[in-house]
């Protein structure tokens, strides 16, 4: 019930929880560190996902291609499921 009518409530969370946490003497609280995908890919698989499997070269990003249309990924499964290019 705290959680949604007490001091952790979404309206007042920002305004209520920092007094709760100084009534408690824990005022300095750290700030967690964001997690990107590299850290939880090197974390969880050991590899680094941005390192060729061939080479171990460092991979650059180059472009990015728009989503396509599920009908048109079901039409061109074959030329996908081959690794070709389709645009």
């Amino acid at each position: 019930m705290v959680r949604y009518f007490g001091f952790l409530a979404n309206r007042v969370v920002g305004k209520l929880l920092p007094l709760v946490r100084k009534a408690l003497g824990q005022d300095n609280v750290k700030k967690a560190a964001p997690v990107a995908y590299t850290t939880l890919s090197q974390g969880l698989l050991n590899t680094d996902p941005f390192a060729c499997l061939l080479c171990g070269a460092k991979m650059a990003f180059s472009r990015a291609l728009p989503a396509t249309a599920l009908e048109k990924r079901i039409a061109n499964a074959g030329e996908i499921a081959r690794m070709r290019y389709v645009g």
